[in-house]
């Protein structure tokens, strides 16, 4: 459990920052629907790995977050 409580400290700090790229980029226009749904999806798990009290669960959660918010970033991007 403890791997798992550290190694989601250090994926959190990523997903939020990517988040927020990619926020940034969809907010000045342009950008498609899947980049946007995406988007939504990472923060929608990012609300879930937050919440999550098993660390390992919160792990897997915040995972997911980086993946869908790296999708939307991509999408957004191209």
């Amino acid at each position: 459990f403890e791997h798992a409580r550290a190694a989601y400290q250090g994926t959190l700090v990523a997903a939020r920052s990517q988040i927020s790229v990619v926020r940034e980029l969809i907010g000045q226009g342009g950008t498609s629907a899947r980049a946007r749904t995406r988007l939504a999806e990472a923060e929608r798990q990012l609300m879930i790995a937050e919440a999550e009290t098993d660390p390992v669960e919160a792990l897997d959660a915040i995972r997911r977050s980086v993946t869908h918010a790296r999708d939307a970033d991509a999408l957004a991007r191209y």
